[in-house]
């Protein structure tokens, strides 16, 4: 098994065992759903985004399958929405880490 299926499977059991239905919209429209790993954090990081301050207050982990999220996007989980606003994938990582800011 090549390292790259490896992380893949390793991915894969995270999602099967934490994930969460999500959803990505970008411009009012949904662009992709599936699951994902969100967690909660503490909000102790503050980013400016379109000139407003926002705590970050979450993470999530998103297949690579997926297309490409970006800043400004919003995901929303389980009735609450996300402002996407720091997107972070290396060569290696099977999935898309977000940065993310509570909306509602």
């Amino acid at each position: 098994m090549s390292f790259a299926a490896l992380l893949a499977a390793g991915f894969a059991d995270l999602t099967t065992t934490l994930g969460q239905g999500v959803t990505l919209t970008r411009g009012g429209a949904v662009y992709w759903t599936g699951s994902a790993t969100l967690v909660q954090t503490g909000g102790g990081y503050v980013v400016e985004w379109g000139g407003s301050m926002h705590s970050l207050t979450a993470r999530a982990q998103v297949p690579a399958t997926a297309p490409q999220p970006r800043g400004g996007d919003i995901l929303t989980s389980a009735g609450r929405d996300f402002l996407v606003v720091g997107v972070v994938k290396s060569d290696f990582d099977v999935c898309f880490n977000l940065d993310l800011a509570t909306l509602k």
